[in-house]
This record gives C-alpha cells, sequence and structure tokens, in this order.
C-alpha cells in the first residue's frame, strides 16, 4: 500500500498488545498508518497479517536489526515463578532464560546467517561482522525479503474487511508502504559507515517500493556528528528518512531538543518524508520544521533506548493524556490527587463526556481518550494552525500552570514555545 495521502503529519500507531485490536478498529480514523516490530509479525502472521489487510491502512515492519548488536540477554526471556514473577539474583538482576521465541522464530526463519551465527554464539554483532560485501547482502536480502512478504498476503475471510474500503478497489496484494533496510545503533563511526553501506544496498536492491534510511543515534553524537550523518544519508539516493534519537523525549532539556528540531530541519532539506520512531508531543513541534510523521504505541513507547529490555513486570500503568500540559499523568496515583477538573485540564471528547472523573477510566478508555486527542492536535495543525499560534498556546499554558506544584513540572511547555519563536 502507498505512503498516507493525508497532508502531514502522520500519526503511526504502533502494533502492541493484542488487547489494542479493537482499538485500531474502532478508532480507525485517528490516525494514518501502522508499524508492525519484526518479531511480532514474525511469531504472529496470520494474525498481523489478517488484523493488517482488515485494517486496509498503509504499514510498514520495524526489521529491529538493532538489537543483535546488543546484550545478547534483550533477546533472552525472563525467568518466572510459578505466580508469574520474574525472578531476580543477588544483584536485583533479572534471571534470564533461553532466546524469545518470537526472535527465535525470525532468527531461523527469515534473517539466518550472520544474525543466526552471531546469536548462537552468544555475543553482539559487530561492524566487522558486516564488512564482506557477501555477508552484507545476504543480511539486506534476507531483511527486504521478511518485509516484503511476511504480511503482504490478504486473509483468506478479507471481504468481510470490505466495508473499510469504500470507494477502493480491493487490492489483490497488500506490500508495506515503504521498506527500511538492516540498521544499528551508531555508537561510533564504524556502525555509521556499516548503517550507510546497508541502506545503500537495500535501496539498490528494490526498485518498486520506497526506501526509509534509518539514523539512530544519541543528541550527544547529533551534535558531535550530525551534520555529516545527515549529508551522508541525503547522499545516497533514499525515499525518505527514519529518526529515532536514543532515549529521546520531549521533557529533555532545551539544548537537547533543540538538536532534535535542527535535525529533523536538515533532513527535511531534502524535500523527502522524514518519520520519527519513538515520538511523543513533541512531535508537534517538529511538524513545524519538516516532520512528515511520528511512530508511538497508543498512549506508550513514546521514548525507548538501544539497550532498553522490552520485558517488563506487570502491566503498563493507565495514563491520562492532558491536552494542555502536553504530558500524561498516571491515573492511579498522579491523577488521584490532582483536582484536573477544577484546573480546567479534562477535556471534552467523547470519552470524557461520559467519564464523571478521568480517574474512573480504565486502561482501554484512557487509550481511546488519547488516540480522539491526538487527533484533535494534528487536525488543527493540518487546519492551518500557525508555529506562532502553537507557541503562544503553549506559552499561555505554561505561564498558567507554572506556579501550580502538583502539575510540575511543565518546563517543557515554555522550551517548546521557544523552539517555534
Amino acid at each position: 500500500m502507498p505512503l498516507p495521502t493525508v497532508p502531514a503529519p502522520w500519526t503511526i500507531y504502533r502494533l502492541g498488545p493484542a488487547n489494542e485490536k479493537e482499538l485500531f478498529k474502532r478508532r480507525r480514523d485517528t490516525y494514518d498508518a501502522v508499524v508492525v516490530p519484526a518479531h511480532i509479525a514474525s511469531y504472529y502472521t496470520a494474525f498481523c497479517a489478517e488484523f493488517i489487510g482488515g485494517l486496509q491502512k498503509p504499514y510498514f515492519i520495524d526489521p529491529m536489526t538493532y538489537v543483535f548488536a546488543q546484550d545478547p540477554a534483550i533477546l533472552k526471556r525472563a525467568l518466572r515463578d510459578k505466580k508469574g514473577k520474574i525472578i531476580r539474583d543477588a544483584l536485583k538482576q533479572k534471571i534470564k532464560g533461553n532466546t524469545k521465541r518470537s526472535y527465535l522464530k525470525l532468527i531461523e526463519r527469515a534473517y539466518k546467517g550472520i544474525v543466526e551465527q552471531v546469536v548462537n554464539q552468544n555475543r553482539r554483532m559487530n561492524p566487522s561482522d558486516l564488512g564482506d560485501a557477501a555477508v552484507a547482502d545476504e543480511l539486506v536480502q534476507n531483511v527486504v525479503a521478511f518485509q516484503r512478504s511476511s504480511l503482504s498476503s490478504l486473509p483468506a475471510k478479507y471481504k468481510k474487511y470490505a466495508k473499510y474500503a469504500v470507494g477502493r478497489t480491493l487490492p489483490t496484494e497488500n506490500l508495506p508502504m515503504l521498506i527500511v533496510p538492516p540498521y544499528f545503533y551508531t555508537a561510533n563511526a564504524s556502525w555509521h559507515r556499516v548503517n550507510l553501506d546497508l541502506a545503500a544496498r537495500a535501496k539498490a536492491l528494490v526498485s518498486d517500493l520506497p526506501v526509509f534510511g534509518m539514523i539512530f543515534c544519541s543528541t550527544q553524537t547529533i551534535e558531535a556528528s550530525g551534520e555529516q550523518i545527515v549529508k551522508d544519508f541525503g547522499k545516497i539516493g533514499l525515499d525518505g528518512f527514519i529518526l529515532w534519537v536514543n532515549d529521546f523525549s520531549g521533557m529533555q532539556g532545551f539544548k537537547q531538543l533543540r538538536l532534535v528540531r535542527d535535525c529533523v530541519s536538515s533532513l527535511a532539506n531534502f524535500q523527502r518524508p522524514v518519520i520519527s520512531m519513538y515520538s511523543d508531543a513533541f512531535s508537534l513541534v517538529l511538524a513545524y520544521v519538516g516532520l512528515t510523521a511520528y511512530c508511538c504505541g497508543i498512549c506508550y513507547a513514546e521514548r525507548k533506548a538501544a539497550d532498553q529490555d522490552s520485558e517488563m513486570e506487570g502491566a503498563l500503568p493507565v495514563r491520562y493524556y492532558v491536552k494542555q500540559l502536553k504530558k500524561k499523568v498516571q491515573i492511579e496515583t498522579e491523577a488521584r490527587r490532582i483536582p484536573l477538573r477544577d484546573y480546567g485540564l479534562t477535556c471534552e471528547c467523547e470519552i470524557c463526556k461520559r467519564t464523571v472523573d478521568p480517574v474512573l477510566l480504565d486502561d482501554s478508555k484512557a487509550r481511546e481518550h488519547f488516540m480522539l486527542i491526538r487527533q484533535q492536535e494534528i487536525e488543527s495543525i493540518r487546519g492551518g494552525q500557525s508555529s506562532a499560534e502553537f507557541s503562544q498556546m503553549l506559552r499561555d499554558a505554561y505561564e498558567h500552570y507554572v506556579e501550580e506544584p502538583l502539575l510540575s513540572p511543565v518546563t517543557h511547555l515554555a522550551n517548546w514555545s521557544k523552539l517555534l519563536t
């Protein structure tokens, strides 16, 4: 399926827990595309193919190759006791078992080659592992083939989704909207050269789909080498760019925010789409300097570090997105002690209208509220809200709430406003 045709910025939600399935369907009009992690697409192929095919939304697959250059423990499942609690050693570290089945299937049936080799050796992949052209070619070919084929077959029961294809001719194949080359965290110049090489090979291999190069690095790397990295990626004829700033959020300091803003602006100068891989509401600011799209989970996964262990103990806390403050509060703790209605911080979305108090929202309703409010924010930008107007709105909110200790911190509002002026 081609790239979204609606005006930027595009909302791209990351497919996560199975219980989100109904939200994706019910609120189909609140987002523009879906990104599916490779290990999920591999392990739950039948479900993902039917689900994505039924949505009839553009999608792409995150190949997740970066994990093979991180600590091998990230790929392994944590051992749990009979009550489901993660077992830890004397130093409170998780005790790990075998490689997670989702990754194991991806490795053995799709990626193979050098990926399977380093996993079997229980070590990190190094830049030297991809120094041989034949090895690099094999990795690119396998990763690209997986993205092209894993979810492209339309489900047998596809006709039941015809109602989502109003005014369209139903396709016979559901190809991704773009291809992502194998990529790794740019911890040094050697990994940068590897990423460039893999992106160039992917672009040479794929002629019928857009190829978007992944720039995955820290704010420190952007400060030291960002200009050169952007120039290098701009020279290899890619159709677009995906930026993942390691462990970054819009709540960070002004210097870090400005570095990311300027990096997005530099990429946008190539006149090709720019997607932010993990983004919070700061993506609304970046839309004014050229950001085409942002990715996140539905009210979660708005920042991520290269070495982050995805296996968590317990469920994610239920959080309520506060539109005026451009941040979320935990319902069980923060929202119960903050009188949001007294502060004028509830909203008029259909979810909140049916709820006496936000603290009564369950996880599903809180996520649905997030989808509706984010859609409102995006539509304001698409409708012509100027950067000056958005900046003033942020400044007004900051000045109104900065003296309220229960709402602290709100410094990000002042920083975002300053970046827009």
